[in-house]
């Protein structure tokens, strides 16, 4: 992992304690007619604190990515309180570790991690 992805994960992970008041700006109803409209299996990169998850339709097979275990833990927390299943993975969105065609739907929101440029 190149030095800015470290710095990138040590910034969310310090910032995972209150990261959900910063986001705040994102209301529920926006996230509700946003995320009412996926289907079928979702990877949502920048998963973050796992804020989004309780939108998504049940039916949903939901796959959730972060850089930061600090974030993730938040999201496990979260995923724990729903009534379907969520796998949330520390990884890198610079270097997805999926197979083609895994998945039908794509969520990134907005986020401030690095991107290396690569020859």
């Amino acid at each position: 992992m190149d030095r800015e992805t470290l710095l990138t994960r040590k910034r969310y992970n310090r910032t995972s304690k209150f990261y959900d008041w910063m986001d705040r700006m994102i209301s529920s109803d926006l996230r509700e007619r946003i995320l009412s409209q996926a289907t079928g299996k979702v990877l949502e990169v920048g998963v973050g604190t796992g804020k989004n998850l309780e939108y998504y339709p049940l039916d949903c097979n939901i796959t959730g990515i972060d850089l930061s275990p600090g974030m993730l833990e938040k999201a496990k927390e979260r995923a724990k309180l729903l009534n379907h299943p969520v796998k949330l993975l520390e990884m890198d969105a610079q270097n997805l570790d999926f197979q083609n065609d895994t998945f039908v739907c794509f969520l990134f929101s907005a986020r401030s991690h690095s991107r290396t440029q690569r020859n």
